[in-house]
């Protein structure tokens, strides 16, 4: 049987997007991995990117741990993220982060 996020880390990890966002607007947040994919087990970090307006850091990975689980935030510049899918800028390193789970789904 899949394992998959459940409600509660759901909002748990939201919460943790959000504290990262601070002030920034988020433009949006999904998650990618094991836990969205339905093949995490004990040992799986939750995966989670991040799109804000005005993250002046452009990219960085945040890691937090939730109920014992590590959750790996990439936070990204909304503008840094656009130019990733359209133009490959970090060779679609972060596009393929959503990209792939919906491959997987298919």
């Amino acid at each position: 049987m899949p394992r998959l996020l459940s409600n509660h880390l759901k909002e748990d990890v939201l919460d943790i997007c959000k504290g990262i966002a601070g002030s920034r607007q988020v433009v949006a947040a999904c998650s990618f991995g094991p836990w969205a994919c339905g093949y995490a087990d004990a040992e799986s970090d939750i995966h989670v990117l991040l799109v804000l307006r005005g993250y002046g850091a452009g990219l960085r990975y945040h890691v937090r741990s939730l109920n014992k689980i590590d959750t790996s935030v990439l936070a990204i510049d909304r503008r840094i993220f656009e130019r990733d899918v359209k133009h490959g800028w970090l060779g679609e390193f972060v596009a393929e982060k959503i990209t792939f789970p919906f491959l997987m789904s298919r």
